[in-house]
């Protein structure tokens, strides 16, 4: 479960950096220049930030171009850079580089590693965005650059620079009643969806209530089974369905969840199977009733 956060940023806390401040050098020439001391930071690696996507919504005098913003955008990620924020002064220096709260204003949201992990963190987003403001070629370099530097995608950045929205959509990983022909397949319908499999531990959950249904978790560190099910194309508009169905309380909220929804790699078991990272709903800890060792719950629910 996540720690406590205060209404403010305090030393200790995360920060996800998206935009110029990927550029560490950059930032460390910004705050002496401006009266600060060098910023107090330790680089924790890359990250996600769910359910927003890069756009450029706001014009910098500065840069004489937009500026980068994280929009809400159901299903999707932007890749950035998780850092542990020291002491006070880094954090007043961060919200004086931001314009906090005219141009920016601190959010507090999740963040997602790419092995089930989650963070609460602090991240700016634009305080009154507008559709589209075309970035600058220079800023756009130091974008590409910074990502770069860290080993980051830029597809969805060289499509946000022209107005397009082609933000990273990770498919979602179903392994019981949201598979095809079950009782919640119907918030998938006419998705794309292909047999695919993860690595974890799947736990049948007693019937009552309201139904029989399966749980995953996910340990890193522990013995794994091989997890069978669907890789699906989620529609933008099922999300929040999909999250109240699996009693995600939504990212930002640090209580209440029943399930998590996280990033965690697919596990191909063939040649031609689908790859990479997927969105999957998976429990903090095993639940009531018995491990599912063949890692698929409709054999279970056919027996």
């Amino acid at each position: 479960m996540f720690p406590h956060m205060s209404h403010t940023p305090l030393p200790g806390d995360l920060y996800f950096a998206y935009g110029s401040n990927l550029d560490l050098l950059a930032l460390t020439t910004w705050c002496l220049q401006a009266g600060f001391a060098e910023p107090a930071v330790d680089v924790l690696g890359p990250a996600w930030l769910p359910d927003r996507r890069l756009a450029f919504t706001r014009w910098s005098a500065g840069w004489q171009g937009g500026v980068a913003d994280v929009v809400l955008a159901p299903g999707c990620v932007a890749p950035g850079l998780l850092l542990r924020v020291r002491d006070a002064e880094t954090w007043q220096a961060l919200d004086a580089k931001e314009g906090v709260p005219l141009a920016y204003e601190r959010l507090r949201w999740t963040a997602l590693g790419d092995c089930g992990q989650s963070w609460p963190v602090w991240t700016y987003v634009v305080s009154q965005p507008r559709p589209f403001v075309e970035p600058a070629p220079a800023y756009v370099d130091l974008l590409q650059a910074g990502r770069a530097s860290w080993g980051l995608s830029c597809q969805d950045l060289q499509a946000a620079v022209t107005g397009q929205d082609a933000a990273l959509r990770p498919s979602l990983f179903v392994y019981g009643t949201l598979r095809r022909g079950q009782r919640n397949a119907v918030l998938l319908a006419g998705a794309r969806s292909v047999p695919a499999a993860v690595q974890g531990q799947l736990w049948h959950v007693s019937s009552d209530p309201p139904y029989p249904y399966p749980a995953m978790t996910l340990d890193v560190d522990g013995p794994s089974d091989v997890v069978y099910g669907e890789v699906v194309e989620a529609p933008a508009h099922r999300w929040q369905e999909l999250d109240d169905l699996e009693g995600f309380s939504g990212f930002g909220q640090e209580r209440g969840h029943l399930y998590r929804r996280v990033l965690w790699p697919l596990a191909p078991q063939a040649k031609d199977d689908p790859s990479g990272l997927c969105f999957v709903y998976a429990m903090d800890r095993p639940p009531p009733g018995p491990r599912i060792k063949s890692g698929d719950w409709l054999l279970l629910r056919a027996a």
